[in-house]
């Protein structure tokens, strides 16, 4: 007869037990059913534990919800106020959902984020290609697809000089200096015979051959040829002495001067002489030139639109592939949020 009372009272108390009906995990946690209502709190752990969420049941369904991401590999299971496992057999689950639904979400930010960036370049770009696009059409040279080549400005007629080229000049510049000196140094051997200073025949000669020549007689040059003359009676003054050292070193010195004046001579009249055909091949060459750079202007604004377009187009595409993505994802994020599925079930 006790045995039947004690058969009966398990049978109670078993039939009493809270037990799980249903399991389901959804977006943002777990849901499961029970057989009965009860005011105990319950508690969702991880396999060392770690309690995730409390609830209590509402319509005989506990919810828990999770308010960050989940490991899909990690085993999680339900106890009540005094630790006994809900589940029979150590049944635990992995909640695959929370972390499917998460990803989703910061895979549609990060393609929101995108979208938002190519729609400020989209917009820049709009502007940039609105400014080219006017730009190139009021250009005067711009016919509509291509540019047109202005006609080419009057060039000057070419300057008169006593050389056509460069090398002439130079040629014609040597002789000349060569023939002054020539004449200087005649000159002065003439006027050595009057038993004058040598600085006076230099600096009278080199000014009369100066003057023939150009006009003028500076006085950096008088002032070469008198040092020139000073140097040469100094050589003369030393040889008749019997210092042929000297005399010859002061000779040597006298050579070197006449070559600096010789070097000077070929140097200013060769500037004198091309400098205005120099010029003039400047201005010629500009002249020539300035139609084609007019139309190179005009066809870098086409190459600015047409860049400018292209960036565009691809930017626009870009924003509606985005947009696509988007939209696809905010598709399956709404089903997401409505949809549950069972969990895998796992051993705690």
């Amino acid at each position: 007869m006790r045995i039947v009372y004690v058969l009966v009272i398990v049978t109670l108390f078993s039939g009493c037990a809270v037990k799980p009906t249903t399991v389901e995990q959804t977006y943002d946690g777990l849901r499961v059913g029970l057989n009965k209502n009860t005011d105990d709190v319950y508690r969702l752990v991880d396999n060392r534990k770690n309690v995730v969420s409390n609830t209590k049941s509402t319509n005989k369904i506990l919810t828990f919800s999770f308010y960050s991401h989940t490991l899909p590999s990690t085993c999680y299971t339900v106890i009540d106020e005094d630790g006994n496992k809900l589940f029979e057999n150590n049944k635990g689950f992995r909640i695959t959902s929370v972390n499917d639904y998460y990803l989703t979400v910061e895979q549609k930010k990060s393609y929101q984020s995108q979208y938002d960036q190519t729609l400020a370049n989209h917009n820049h770009y709009d502007s940039a290609y609105d400014r080219a696009k006017k730009t190139m059409e009021a250009h005067r040279l711009f016919n509509g697809r291509t540019c047109d080549l202005p006609p080419m400005g009057k060039i000057p007629p070419k300057p008169i000089s006593i050389c056509g080229g460069y090398s002439q000049c130079q040629k014609l510049v040597s002789d000349s200096c060569l023939a002054d000196l020539a004449a200087a140094e005649t000159c002065a051997a003439a006027l050595s015979k009057a038993d004058l200073h040598s600085s006076f025949p230099s600096v009278g000669c080199g000014a009369v051959v100066s003057i023939a020549k150009t006009g003028s007689y500076g006085l950096g040059a008088a002032a070469l040829d008198a040092i020139t003359g000073m140097v040469d009676e100094n050589a003369k003054q030393q040889f008749n002495s019997g210092n042929y050292t000297e005399s010859f070193f002061s000779a040597v010195f006298s050579v070197g001067i006449r070559y600096f004046r010789l070097k000077d001579c070929k140097e200013d009249l060769l500037e004198a002489a091309y400098s205005p055909i120099r010029r003039w091949e400047s201005q010629k060459s500009y002249i020539q030139d300035k139609p084609y750079r007019l139309q190179n202007a005009c066809v870098t604004l086409i190459k600015t639109h047409n860049s400018t377009l292209n960036s565009l187009e691809n930017l626009a595409a870009l924003k509606t592939g985005l947009a696509t993505k988007i939209q696809a994802l905010s598709d399956q994020i709404r089903e997401k949020r409505k949809t549950s599925s069972e969990p895998v079930s796992c051993k705690m």
